[in-house]
């Protein structure tokens, strides 16, 4: 069996230009020959011929077409105008992508177009330097990919677990596992989704809906911790630091 990483690719209004995306996707596509799926635009398909290979498997939609902005339609400006972080820069097009991952994931699994049992999610624009390179050329490691679980980062541990902001940042946003764990995470993302915009909540990030999804189904998960095993007296984690961004520890993990 194999694994398959999915991602996404839009130039859309955003905090990072094209040209500073260019850099994080040569970084990234030149520097590792794992499996991939990647949608993007139509717009796109002079930009990424330049990567093409066997096993960089393309697939053209354009976001206005995507099913999770066609369902919510009406709901993306009001989430906008709640967005207290709008100031940074990050636009519906991201709340769309954001929320949308697992639905990528989904049809990836659908597709299985590298027959494979396993899955991970990773941002393209995930590489940001030469730090981690080296790990690209034996990332992902089928072994470190969990079976029965789903991996995800925890950035930061959850105090409350009653109480979400929608300003608190807890999971990272890439994860991986079996087709079949993330085909469960897909179904409870969604399912939390719904209840978080019945009760008109912040959901334009992804994080308080995955947070709220690992409260309550803890045992699918394992947790990664991008700290060291040492802790301090007052028990808190002290930061490694042999790894890239702690966001992006995952390439680590899978290396």
């Amino acid at each position: 069996m194999s694994v398959t990483i999915v991602s996404v690719y839009y130039s859309i209004p955003s905090k990072n230009s094209h040209k500073t995306y260019d850099k994080y996707i040569n970084l990234f596509l030149n520097n590792t020959n794992a499996n991939i799926i990647l949608f993007t635009s139509l717009n796109m398909v002079e930009y990424f011929n330049k990567f093409k290979r066997d096993n960089l498997y393309i697939i053209y939609q354009e976001l206005d077409d995507n099913e999770i902005f066609i369902k919510y339609r009406d709901l993306w400006e009001h989430q906008y105008l709640i967005d207290n972080q709008k100031y940074t820069g990050r636009t519906i097009y991201n709340y769309i992508i954001w929320n949308s991952k697992l639905l990528y994931i989904k049809k990836a699994i659908e597709l299985n177009i590298y027959n494979s049992d396993k899955y991970i999610w990773l941002d393209i624009g995930c590489i940001r330097d030469n730090a981690c390179l080296e790990k690209l050329n034996i990332f992902p490691i089928y072994e470190n990919i969990s079976s029965n679980k789903i991996d995800i980062v925890m950035i930061k541990e959850i105090d409350n677990d009653e109480i979400l902001s929608q300003d608190e940042i807890h999971l990272g946003g890439l994860f991986g596992g079996s087709g079949k764990m993330l085909l469960i995470f897909y179904e409870l993302f969604y399912s939390n989704l719904d209840k978080y915009i019945t009760n008109n909540k912040f959901i334009g990030c992804d994080q308080q809906t995955i947070a709220r999804v690992y409260l309550d189904n803890k045992i699918i998960f394992n947790i990664i911790c991008p700290y060291s095993d040492n802790y301090t007296e007052n028990n808190k984690c002290i930061k490694y630091t042999d790894f890239i961004d702690p966001w992006f520890y995952i390439i680590n993990f899978y290396s």
